[in-house]
């Protein structure tokens, strides 16, 4: 039998669902909020960086951060929704994957896929939904996704 999981996602939330096929719809498995994702750099950083001296000489510079706070942010949350459907994976919950959110966002959650996680990966979705109502997905679904 088919088991498709689908993710719809951005930064301060997913709704991960489940589809056993044509027209059996969607079924609702788990909401994951990130009020994370509604916070600003300044918000989540607590000072400027730290200083650091030449090596030769004496001058003194402010040290740059290679990553923002808040990219660092998106990623712990892109990661933990992998890690989820990684897990589901293992436990051989799904047998194809699909993935909606915008298309940065999505990146990071591919990036975050195991690869047996990624191998059954059929279709992605550039776009952020997580705002339309659970009733109304399908119709928005319906590029990817045969309900």
């Amino acid at each position: 039998m088919t088991k498709n999981w689908i993710l719809v996602a951005n930064r301060t939330g997913a709704r991960l669902f489940e589809n056993l096929g044509p027209g059996h719809g969607l079924s609702k498995l788990e909401e994951f909020m990130h009020p994370g994702g509604h916070l600003k750099n300044q918000d989540l950083a607590s000072d400027e960086g730290g200083r650091s001296y030449d090596s030769v000489g004496g001058g003194r510079h402010r040290m740059e951060q290679r990553e923002s706070p808040k990219h660092q942010e998106d990623r712990h949350f892109a990661h933990e929704l992998a890690q989820a459907l990684n897990k589901g994976h293992e436990k051989e919950h799904y047998t194809r994957l699909f993935l909606v959110a915008e298309p940065k966002f999505l990146g990071e959650i591919k990036a975050e896929l195991d690869k047996k996680s990624q191998s059954l990966l059929e279709a992605t979705l550039d776009k952020d939904l997580v705002h339309v109502e659970d009733r109304d997905l399908p119709s928005h679904l319906s590029a990817i996704l045969k309900l």
